[in-house]
């Protein structure tokens, strides 16, 4: 029984697909396309009744050759955009050679100048935000912590200029300290996501925030100029203001500046959708700063350098403001950074192809004022700290040709609290 319904089944496809075919032959045959014959422009090759050739022949030219000499060692020359932009090297700080993002192989986020310019950021946390990776936190306005492969706080290491700015106050949570950097200072920010403790350190379990600041170019004669940058909101009627300078002369270039920023309680609008119990403007979201800094470069010879940064920044009156509603104030006032270091960096035809000589000396200032309103009894609470951290950082790289680079070296760091 079941080996004729299998034949049923056969016969009866048979014929669903049989009958359109021979359907298919009473019908009338489809209208021909006319012919068309493309000229080819001058300089193609052609057939010699003038027609193109057929679409798998491959013209011989310049083209092919191009692509047999290219050396598969490098296919970052076929790229260029990925091949432009650069992690390490002396500018910036960062230990080893300069190796461009295609051949690095870290997941690595380079913020250019270009893009900062175009977010018109007010804090270093408005820079990192729609960064591929990080996750920004704030827990005020004035303040943010960035999440690196959802580690933050002590588990990402946040530089400036390859000196280390976190230190032994950093709590495993979310902390506001990223903030003390000026954003209008900063040429670009680098960002290596995942695990750096290996050059790094235990610090950069999460990953490596490296914020290289601006400075002046030598390019060979000397020169003076400046640029300044004025914001302004309505929501909060905020400003931000800084004046920068920039010159050489001979060998010695210098770059200087200084900011200041005030924003008021920012203005959340009105409407059917305002939230109950907030009110306009909304409390506890003034904030304030002002920052200055100083780099100098001074070529020693066609390879080699000296930098002398300083740098100053001081947050007002930054309040936390992340409970709604708030039972207690409480107030960073002042929120201080100040970094001076000092950097001899070059490169060698020996052994050594780089290196890169840093001594530095960062002090972090906190003063926090805590009105616990809502306790009974109510208390008020003023307390802070001072953190002077002393570091040297001796950092070598070597090439050792078809073997690669070898980065080596050694950091110290010593915090007095």
């Amino acid at each position: 029984m079941s080996v004729r319904m299998h034949a049923c089944a056969a016969a009866l496809a048979w014929l669903a697909f049989a009958g359109p075919l021979f359907a298919q032959d009473d019908a009338a045959a489809p209208p021909t396309l006319p012919e068309v014959v493309v000229e080819p422009e001058p300089g193609m090759p052609a057939d010699d009744d003038g027609t193109l050739p057929p679409i798998d022949v491959t013209p011989d030219g310049e083209f092919d050759d191009a692509l047999n000499n290219v050396d598969p060692g490098d296919f970052s020359a076929i790229y260029p955009s990925l091949s432009d932009q650069t992690l390490g090297g002396f500018d910036g700080g960062m230990r080893g050679p300069s190796i461009s993002l295609f051949e690095n192989p870290q997941a690595i986020e380079i913020v250019t100048q270009q893009q900062i310019q175009e977010k018109g950021v007010t804090d270093m946390g408005a820079i990192l935000e729609q960064t591929v990776g990080v996750m920004v936190q704030r827990t005020g306005r004035g303040q943010s912590s960035p999440f690196v492969r959802g580690l933050t706080g002590q588990q990402v290491l946040i530089m400036v200029d390859g000196v280390r700015m976190t230190n032994a106050t950093f709590r495993a949570g979310p902390n506001q300290y990223f903030n003390t950097i000026d954003p209008n200072m900063v040429e670009r920010v680098e960002v290596i996501r995942g695990s750096g403790a290996v050059l790094y350190g235990a610090d950069a379990l999460g990953g490596v925030i490296n914020v290289v600041t601006k400075r002046s170019k030598l390019c060979g004669f000397d020169y003076a100029t400046g640029s300044t940058v004025q914001r302004f909101s309505s929501a909060d009627t905020g400003y931000t203001g800084r004046l920068n300078i920039e010159g050489s002369v001979g060998a010695l270039g210098v770059f200087a500046g200084g900011g200041y920023g005030n924003y008021n309680n920012l203005n959340i609008g009105s409407g059917a959708d305002f939230p109950a119990g907030v009110t306009d403007p909304q409390q506890s979201t003034s904030w304030g700063y002002d920052s200055g800094d100083i780099k100098f470069n001074y070529a020693l010879s066609d390879c080699s350098e000296l930098v002398f940064a300083m740098q100053h920044y001081s947050g007002n009156d930054v309040f936390r403001s992340d409970r709604n509603p708030a039972n207690r104030n409480e107030v960073f006032d002042p929120q201080q950074r100040d970094l001076t270091y000092l950097r001899w960096q070059g490169c060698g035809d020996g052994l050594i192809s780089t290196y890169q000589i840093t001594g530095s000396f960062l002090q972090l200032l906190e003063d926090r004022t805590d009105d616990e309103f809502g306790r009974v009894p109510p208390r008020l609470r003023t307390f802070g700290f001072a953190d002077q951290q002393t570091g040297v950082t001796f950092a070598f790289s070597s090439d050792l040709c078809c073997a690669g680079w070898l980065s080596y070296g050694f950091d110290w760091y010593h915090d007095q609290i």
